[in-house]
């Protein structure tokens, strides 16, 4: 019986594996008939305007299915994916065919183009090139496109040229506005070496000279005489000739200048409105040298899209010639450049250039550095404003501007009365974190720390040898021998600075004294408007009262409840991130 039984067993279990295997195949097959069915479908929706990636998609999708699922496809079906492939690859041939054969047709236009060739012309072959397909373009050689290229920048610096002579001599007559028939001799002879000096392209554009010869005329009928030589501050050589006839109207006459009378000096004084040429993504400006050596107010340049450059006046009138200005703005990054006679301008003051939102693509949080190198980038001072970036630069280069990524991540400020200036300095990428996240607001704040949140915010920086033995081979070196050698910030003795020193209320007061000065803040004229009102200053020195007035003027300190401004306190760090954010908006760098 239970042999029987065994062999009953035995039977039943080789059945039921029998009949197993078929079913494990079977639930196979049915994934591959699914898998075929999902790429059949993707290749019938194939259409003659399917795209090439609609089309990549299927074969990709086919050449995925294992051998078993191929099996599974109809052969109409792969028909259709291999004349699908057909037909795309004969339209890329006939694509290919007629983008060279277009840009062949350009290159042909390009090369007919002269430097004598009219702006229409040259326009005209520029949005033919414009109209290309991406292919087409991609088959014009380099050397076309570069000659193109410089024939467009060539009509840019000729209307360049043209919006400065215009400006020139929209200058000159407003200046000749003022002079009448009442005015003296030596305002017109200065009104004459106005004009002398205009260059041969803005005289054709002033309005005014007529009124001059006229006056001219009228004055030398005068009993008293004709007019004296034209005055100037920088007088220094005497000529008695009264006004020198210009000989050659191309070359202006060298003038020199004589004394005025007891009237004082008159120096003709003008206001330009320049305005940039736009070339793709260059922007072009001239400032002609009349314009450079008559105004005495910055000289701005401004662009039909808000782009806007300003250029310190003293700086520029130690150039000789006219001052050529470019402007290439892309993305985040931008170009700068400012040449007379082909060398590069180096500014004391800042240069600000304005950057609307729409063209300087970046976030607020950014900072802008100027690329040095390759491995080398210094920031430079930047000004955050509604719609637009201004930022400041003393020479020309290259700038990108990169968002910081550990901008306000503090973790202990929260409830500090500062927090919001330790957030805007940071991320601006002025200040440093103590430790990994933390700030440390309470910390006292070391000469060192004081040293180089100024020179950052200022972007000071020096690499000469420092004399201070507590300095050298620090991370900080570099920003205490500028301050040192500016005079904001000097050592303790002449071979130590004290770096890790506390600095107290009231020699704070006396650096941001020196450092607003240093920035091209009036503080004399400021100070005088403040009322030293507090009970503890009357032991310091007359100039250290003047600094601390100046601090109270301009709310920069916050003062004690009771009157005290507690010179000998120190800092904190939470302090600090206030007093420099103030000083740094009241410098026009934030």
């Amino acid at each position: 019986m239970k042999k029987n039984q065994m062999a009953t067993a035995l039977l039943l279990s080789a059945s039921v594996a029998f009949v197993a295997a078929p079913i494990s195949y079977a639930a196979e097959a049915s994934d591959a008939e699914k898998q075929a069915e999902e790429v059949t479908k993707k290749i019938n929706a194939l259409t003659n305007n399917s795209t090439a990636e609609q089309v990549y998609a299927a074969r990709f999708a086919y050449n995925a299915l294992s051998a078993e699922a191929r099996a599974l496809i109809q052969s109409n079906v792969i028909a259709r994916l291999v004349a699908a492939e057909e037909r795309l690859k004969n339209a890329q041939e006939a694509a290919e065919k007629k983008a060279k054969a277009d840009a062949e047709a350009i290159e042909l236009m390009i090369y007919r183009l002269t430097y004598s060739s009219s702006k229409e012309e040259v326009y005209a072959v520029k949005a033919a090139y414009d109209e290309l397909s991406a292919l087409a373009k991609g088959r014009v050689t380099s050397q076309s496109y570069l000659y193109l290229t410089k024939l467009l920048q060539e009509i840019a610096k000729q209307e360049a040229i043209i919006a400065a002579a215009k400006a020139s001599a929209a200058a000159f007559d407003r200046y000749m506005a003022n002079v009448t028939r009442q005015s003296s001799g030596t305002m017109l002879a200065n009104a004459r070496s106005y004009y002398n000096r205009l260059s041969y392209e803005a005289k054709q554009y002033v309005t005014t000279i007529s009124k001059l010869e006229r006056l001219e005329e009228a004055y030398g009928k005068n009993p008293s005489g004709p007019p004296k030589q034209p005055t100037h501050p920088n007088t220094k050589q005497e000529d008695l000739t009264g006004i020198v006839e210009v000989k050659d109207d191309s070359r202006p006459a060298s003038l020199s200048y004589i004394p005025d009378n007891e009237y004082g000096t008159i120096v003709p004084d003008s206001s330009a409105d320049l305005q940039f040429v736009r070339s793709g993504d260059e922007l072009f400006a001239y400032v002609p040298a009349d314009i450079i050596y008559y105004q005495q107010q910055p000289i701005t340049i401004t662009s039909s899209n808000g782009v806007e450059v300003k250029l310190p006046i003293q700086d520029l009138k130690g150039v000789s010639g006219t001052v050529a200005v470019t402007l290439t703005v892309e993305n985040d990054k931008f170009y700068f450049s400012t040449k007379a006679r082909g060398n590069d301008i180096s500014f004391r003051e800042y240069v600000e250039i304005t950057l609307p939102a729409q063209e300087f693509k970046v976030s607020r949080n950014a900072i802008v550095y100027k690329i040095e190198g390759k491995l080398k980038r210094t920031r430079v001072p930047l000004k955050v404003e509604k719609d637009a970036f201004i930022v400041k630069a003393k020479t020309s280069g290259i700038f990108e501007a990169i968002v910081n990524q550990s901008a306000s991540i503090y973790s202990d400020i929260e409830g500090d009365p500062n927090a919001y200036y330790i957030n805007e300095l940071g991320r601006r990428g002025m200040l440093t974190n103590a430790t990994g996240s933390s700030y440390l607001p309470k910390k006292v704040v070391t000469r060192a720390e004081f040293a180089v949140m100024l020179a950052r915010a200022a972007n000071l920086s020096s690499s000469s040898a420092t004399p201070f033995n507590d300095v050298r081979g620090k991370a900080y070196v570099k920003e205490v021998q500028a301050l040192h050698e500016a005079g904001i910030m000097p050592g303790s003795g002449r071979v130590y600075y004290n770096a890790n020193g506390q600095i107290t209320r009231q020699q704070a007061a006396v650096i941001l004294d020196r450092y607003l000065e240093h920035l091209g803040v009036d503080v004399y004229q400021i100070s005088r408007a403040g009322n030293l009102k507090y009970t503890d200053v009357y032991m310091l020195t007359e100039a250290e009262q003047k600094s601390i007035a100046l601090m109270d003027t301009l709310d920069i300190f916050t003062p004690s409840k009771n009157g005290e401004f507690r010179p000998n306190a120190t800092l904190t760090r939470s302090e600090m991130a206030r007093i420099l954010y103030i000083t740094m908006e009241l410098a026009n760098l934030l």
